[in-house]
């Protein structure tokens, strides 16, 4: 046997012993959990131009122009759901792109989904198909009703005063948009997920009122909002320090408003209370991801560059085999702890701490698992502002007694570092 085959049989071994094994399961135990999902990556293409998108900085790196052709694509994704239901799989399938439902051939991608029973199929969008094409959607998600599936999007606007971070190619944003935006999802159950992006981190107070006003205005009976700071290098001191004010702020807002920082700390609080059960809190871990302008099996969207990606799926008029690529990064991705990367494993924070993005760190210091210093700087201010308003609220011990050891160890240095101890 061939260095080559003993690779091809490695990465097909671990690939049967996680996620083909999670599929076949109807079991919720933590392990299947961990290797449910399978992303589906159509395009970058966007109607968008954020300024924090890597789809729109290294989009050409993370899915070459050569791949991008419609037809071939939708070929894929029709291989890819025969191979899915030939074996009997149940994923939980994410489809990630830029806007979907402004690609040309969106809808027909996602048709094609929905010949899988019995799924959820999460999207995120920036909701762009309000109002014109919303009753297309809504016809979709019956569609997916009738199959026995749930057709789920994530909607990615980032507030009345931050959307200048996202600016749109042939989209007006006024009230009576964000008010269809939000009757759309209230309608539907579905939740939003803004980024805190350094430009205009000092509008972010204004623009989580501005969220919750709406909640209230719309009747949502929670406040279904995901928060997460953008992991990206740009940061600037005086841009941290307003983000840690901001932290600050939204514990104490959480507290004197009664919600409880485990459950509904909109994730930027709660994840630092929280424990995982993988080595690092984003899905690079616990997802099967696909390129499917050519079936390559990546890390995850953002580290699909030439020479890391796992390997692909082999076609002879259907799928019948899986190649690898670079199985060495596959085992290392799926096995490493961030808390033991360079850095990392002597910080005071590790066990608190979100880390970074190991797509941005490839993009900046040139290797996957090197932490970015200025995205480190970020975290601490995080950790720090969230410990200083527990402290002042007179509640740290309360919630603090309720994490893990190594959670508790964390926060306390912490707590001793802004005493000056």
């Amino acid at each position: 046997m061939t260095y080559k085959e003993e690779n091809d049989r490695l990465m097909q071994s671990i690939l049967r012993g996680t996620f083909f094994n999670a599929y076949k399961t109807d079991s919720d135990s933590l392990s299947n959990l961990n290797f449910k999902s399978l992303e589906m990556f159509i395009s970058p293409v966007c109607n968008q131009s954020c300024e924090y998108c890597y789809l729109i900085r290294y989009g050409n790196g993370l899915y070459p122009k050569e791949i991008r052709d419609n037809s071939v694509i939708l070929h894929n994704v029709d291989l890819l759901i025969d191979w899915i239901i030939k074996n009997e799989y149940k994923p939980k399938i994410d489809v990630f792109s830029g806007e979907i439902f402004s690609l040309p051939i969106g809808f027909e991608v996602l048709e094609k989904i929905n010949r899988l029973s019995d799924t959820t199929v999460v999207i995120p969008t920036n909701f762009t198909f309000i109002p014109e094409q919303a009753e297309r959607v809504k016809d979709l998600m019956q569609q997916y009703k009738e199959r026995g599936n749930r057709l789920f999007l994530s909607a990615s606007i980032d507030g009345k005063y931050c959307e200048g971070n996202r600016p749109s190619k042939n989209k007006i944003r006024d009230d009576e948009y964000y008010d269809k935006v939000f009757e759309f999802c209230y309608e539907n159950n579905f939740a939003f997920h803004p980024m805190i992006y350094s430009h205009r981190i000092e509008c972010w107070k204004e623009n989580f009122k501005w969220f919750i006003d709406m909640f209230k205005k719309h009747g949502f009976k929670g406040t279904p909002l995901y928060l997460l700071e953008v992991r990206n290098e740009e940061w600037t001191d005086s841009q941290i320090e307003i983000f840690e004010d901001f932290v600050y702020w939204l514990t104490d807002w959480c507290v004197r408003n009664e919600k409880n920082l485990f459950k509904e700390g909109f994730n930027i609080l709660s994840s630092m209370l929280s424990t995982i059960g993988r080595g690092i809190g984003c899905g690079i871990q616990s997802a099967l991801y696909v390129r499917m302008g050519d079936l390559a099996i990546l890390p995850c969207h953002r580290t699909s560059y030439k020479g890391l990606n796992y390997g692909k799926f082999i076609v002879d008029g259907e799928i019948v085999e899986i190649e690898s690529e670079n199985i060495e990064n596959m085992v290392a991705t799926y096995s490493f702890n961030a808390d033991t990367l360079p850095v990392c494993e002597s910080c005071m924070i590790k066990h608190v701490c979100s880390h970074g993005c190991l797509g941005c760190q490839f993009e900046t210091v040139g290797d996957m698992f090197t932490p970015n210093p200025k995205v480190c700087q970020l975290e601490h201010a995080k950790v720090k502002g969230f410990v200083r308003a527990l402290v002042n609220l007179g509640i740290y011990n309360e919630i603090v007694s309720q994490c893990s050891k190594e959670k508790q160890i964390n926060f306390g240095l912490v707590k001793e570092n802004i005493n000056g101890k």
